[in-house]
């Protein structure tokens, strides 16, 4: 005979119920899983990088050296074939322009990058907090030297000023000596983008881009490439370049007009040794004097090549690091 065995609501209501417990318990196994294969193929293509030749910074947020002065970011870059170049040089030095300690970076590197647990990143205050870079002469470019600068970052706000990355004078009787920097200049667009680069000062309005603490993180890089070079009749050197921003792999479209003056005088970034600097612009206080506008979110990666970069390396940088 027979036995014939009909399920119920009930029974069917309770194997649902069970199998949502088991999905639900598993589902941070499998999240975590991803964020670690995730990871590891980021810190596989990183290490890539640091045996560039081109590639002069490479912090990858993911260890701090302790000296006697301070925390540093490990500069991971091992390949460069920069003239004189030492790599332990370019650590860069954790830093408050209040008291030129760490003490507003005291919770130090945290697993809140952008793989959780598996991935370290640098909450920068908004305030006084930034990363200074003593080596110079690597990262002293001229309007002959190709370059590009990349940055993994995370935006509490967006607001006027925020910056990524600097090496000039600003607040300095020298105020508008520059070689590069990059910050946001209109944020009532939802954040304008705009850099000084040697002579020039460019902007792009990225109203398409939301840039706020929920957005996600964003990879951002700057390229300067020279086109060409030719001396006139008088002696005179023309360079013709292009300057580029690219967010996620997409350089931004064409620049507007801005409203700041022409940057000038940028020979003297390098004879006063004016370092770079992560997480603000300007001159910093605790190394001569002057203002500074400071990030307020997270840094996950910052990179320095001496080289510009194509686009689709710039894409493909951008899709290694998204999320």
């Amino acid at each position: 005979m027979k036995i014939r065995k009909i399920f119920t609501m009930i029974d069917i209501l309770a194997s649902i119920v069970i199998m949502m417990t088991l999905l639900t318990m598993l589902m941070p196994m499998l999240r975590g899983a991803r964020q670690k294969a995730k990871y590891e193929r980021w810190y596989a293509y990183n290490k890539h990088w640091s045996r560039d030749a081109d590639c002069v910074i490479n912090y990858d947020f993911q260890e701090l050296v302790k000296r006697g002065d301070g925390d540093y970011l490990r500069n991971s870059a091992e390949g460069c074939d920069g003239k004189d170049y030492v790599g332990r040089d370019y650590d860069g030095h954790l830093m408050s322009d209040v008291t030129g300690t760490n003490h507003k970076f005291t919770k130090g590197l945290q697993n809140a990058g952008r793989w959780g647990r598996y991935k370290k990143a640098l909450e920068f205050n908004g305030s006084d907090t930034y990363v200074g870079v003593a080596g110079q002469q690597s990262v002293n470019f001229s309007p002959r030297d190709d370059f590009t600068i990349i940055v993994s970052c995370k935006f509490d706000e967006f607001n006027l000023g925020d910056g990524l990355f600097s090496k000039s004078m600003w607040g300095t009787p020298s105020y508008n000596a520059t070689q590069y920097d990059l910050y946001c200049d209109n944020p009532d667009v939802g954040g304008a983008f705009e850099i000084d680069v040697f002579t020039s000062c460019v902007g792009w309005d990225t109203s398409d881009v939301e840039f706020d603490k929920d957005a996600g993180w964003f990879t951002v890089a700057m390229r300067y490439k020279v086109k060409s070079v030719s001396i006139a009749a008088d002696g005179t050197e023309n360079i013709e370049c292009e300057s580029s921003v690219f967010v996620n792999g997409q350089a931004l479209g064409t620049p507007r007009a801005t409203n700041n003056s022409v940057a000038v005088g940028w020979e003297e970034c390098s004879t006063q040794k004016k370092p770079l600097i992560f997480g603000a612009i300007g001159s910093m206080p605790f190394w001569g004097g002057g203002i500074i506008y400071h990030l307020t979110g997270k840094m996950d990666e910052a990179q320095v090549f001496k080289r510009a970069f194509s686009d689709l390396e710039i894409k493909g940088h951008a899709q290694m690091g998204a999320e």
